[in-house]
């Protein structure tokens, strides 16, 4: 396994065989399994919309397992394409040195059982799971750990995923963890994801994080249920909280429903830690021992300590709702600092840094919603307004026969090129390459003349970078 991991938030750049193939469940293949024991590196094994009752292992393959979405960047193909464990064994497994070239993307992953990593099982890997829905599965034995995910010894990448409705269970109240995500000595990096309606027998119902320096930036956790430590937990760990709401989380009496940690120096930043409390109602946000957390620009009910937080009411648009984002007038609005990551979008998918009270200064919001910004259609890239980031959106269509439309968007006037390479570095066209006003452009690539296969999209500006992979399929 690499111990090594350059973060993209927007895009991840894939090293695949030149000989990839895509490998089409149930067309060519009766099962998932099948399809992957039959892949080699760089493979891609598209899912037909459908449920498949399979327990998955990867078994070292680095290969792409996703459905319809990647090619459409329709999201209904996530709903649509259910991989269910039947609650017969974990649903899938990649602890066999799959590299970051392993994806597994747009996929409902459910009913997993196993005594650790119910849904999900990430061990010695470096996988990047993006945009599923991972619910309904459960870790149980003695001391269960990590209901819909277990992330151990991992630089791997969880991006705009759903993870609710998962259990941890263990024999009685001081065991059963993680209801979650349970990330065990783990650098991995976990982005706008939902973490919510989880629930463990012990502890940490939301995410439990015991040692090793993860990240986890732009996420919500909310209506998370354990006996002690229900939303998030820190246990000898360095973790980086950035951007998260942590919210609704609820605890036995007397015991803690948002962020604990024990001998652990988290640093938690533009973060909104807000109504969680015990099942009595009483109000238990953050606290912790031996440890001496770096806290900058949190809004935290009760504060901590002598720290010098925000303490004000987040103002959500709807909680008794569980509509988490700020309403106008929200003291959270504009009052973040910079961001410690590049945190693009929201987990709405809007742009994360935005001008939200109208004031004149964009600055970024507290939380992981931020206020009035505009939109980002990821199916075609359109927006609304002039761009605050560089944005290359996927192609489509994608898998094309001939031509495909690239869409990308320049905050500002300037030059840009838009290059497609071979998977071995080659360049092969130069789609792009002039002077561009701010906004969004669409350019179309004809592919005449090259065989099927997999290319790599890469916009260049003067300050940024973003590839994307196309397949042509004839």
């Amino acid at each position: 396994m690499k111990h090594a991991l350059s973060v993209c938030i927007t895009a991840v750049f894939f090293i695949v065989n030149l000989d990839a193939e895509i490998r089409h469940v149930p067309g060519e293949y009766a099962t998932i399994q099948e399809a992957i024991d039959a892949s080699v590196k760089g493979d891609t094994v598209l899912l037909q919309p459908d449920i498949y009752y399979e327990n998955v292992d990867f078994n070292g393959k680095c290969v792409t397992l996703a459905s319809l979405y990647i090619t459409t960047m329709d999201t209904s193909y996530i709903r649509q394409t259910i991989i269910d464990g039947s609650g017969t064994g974990r649903v899938i497994t990649i602890n066999s040195d799959e590299d970051a070239g392993t994806w597994l993307a747009g996929l409902t992953i459910r009913n997993g059982y196993a005594d650790y990593g119910g849904g999900i099982l990430i061990y010695r890997a470096d996988p990047r799971v993006s945009n599923c829905i991972i619910e309904h599965n459960i870790a149980e034995c003695s001391n269960g750990l990590g209901g819909g995910m277990r992330l151990e010894q991992t630089y791997s990448i969880v991006q705009d995923c759903i993870i609710r409705f998962n259990s941890a269970l263990g024999q009685d109240i001081n065991n059963g963890g993680c209801g979650g995500i349970s990330a065990h000595n783990s650098h991995a990096s976990i982005f706008t994801c939902s973490i919510t309606d989880n629930d463990a027998t012990g502890y940490y119902g939301g995410i439990g994080i015991s040692g090793g320096a993860p990240l986890v930036a732009g996420c919500l956790i909310a209506r998370n249920r354990c006996h002690n430590t229900a939303g998030a937990g820190f246990q000898d760990a360095e973790p980086l909280f950035a951007n998260n709401t942590v919210v609704c989380n609820t605890a036995s009496p007397g015991l803690m429903g948002g962020i604990y940690f024990i001998r652990s120096t988290p640093t938690l930043t533009n973060c909104i830690i807000w109504y969680n409390s015990d099942s009595a109602g009483t109000a238990y946000n953050f606290n912790g021992w031996g440890g001496t957390p770096n806290i900058t620009n949190c809004n935290i009910q009760g504060g901590y300590a002598s720290t010098p937080v925000m303490d004000s009411d987040p103002l959500f648009q709807d909680m008794a709702g569980g509509n988490y984002r700020l309403a106008a007038g929200s003291p959270c609005i504009d009052a973040g600092a910079p961001a410690p990551v590049p945190l693009v979008t929201d987990l709405d998918g809007r742009y994360r840094v935005h001008d939200g009270d109208g004031n004149g200064s964009v600055l970024i919001d507290m939380g992981a919603y931020e206020y009035g910004s505009m939109f980002v259609d990821v199916r075609d890239g359109e927006v609304s307004g002039t761009p605050e980031t560089c944005t290359l959106a996927q192609n489509f269509p994608n898998p094309f026969n001939g031509e495909t439309v690239i869409t990308f968007s320049l905050p500002r006037d300037g030059g840009a090129v838009l290059t497609v390479f071979d998977t071995r570095g080659r360049k092969i066209a130069v789609i792009e390459d002039g002077l561009f006003t701010a906004g969004t452009h669409r350019s179309t690539w004809n592919a005449a003349g090259f065989a099927s296969g997999v290319y790599i999209c890469r916009l260049s500006t003067e300050t940024h970078t973003q590839s994307i992979k196309l397949l042509l399929q004839r």
